[in-house]
């Protein structure tokens, strides 16, 4: 029972802590209708005014409003004759023969030759006696 009475009583004082605890939160949030007034401007002193009147430009008269001349067609139709671009040729170079294991010993090792046999096949082909490494 002694228990029971102490809990008891330590739920009603802290009841009684929280209930004052909000009650001044609320107290502190409610406004007071006594100190509510009504926003307004304060006056402009008389010196301050008559300078602001004399600074003042009047407003200029409106300009007449005046029409533009009608302007030409800037698009028209005309007869034009397109010429056609040459179709691209595309020339697909010939697969040539593995080059042979012996070379000869006056050349550099990226020379090609000739043969015989190559300029029969195409007489207008082209041989480069250059290479490069560089991949494209």
């Amino acid at each position: 029972m002694r228990i029971l009475a102490t809990l008891l009583g330590y739920i009603s004082a802290i009841a009684l802590l929280v209930g004052v605890l909000t009650s001044g939160v609320f107290w502190l949030v409610r406004s007071d209708p006594t100190l509510i007034r009504e926003a307004r401007a304060v006056p402009i002193p008389p010196r301050i005014a008559e300078s602001i009147e004399r600074q003042k430009v009047p407003e200029p008269l409106p300009e007449p409003i005046v029409k533009p001349p009608p302007r030409k067609a800037t698009l028209q139709e005309a007869t034009v004759s397109l010429t056609t671009q040459p179709a691209r040729q595309i020339r697909i170079p010939e697969m040539s023969t593995p080059p042979s294991k012996k070379r000869q010993e006056n050349q550099p090792p990226g020379a090609r030759t000739i043969t015989a046999s190559n300029e029969a096949l195409s007489p207008h082909r082209e041989v480069h006696s250059f290479r490069s490494n560089n991949p494209y």
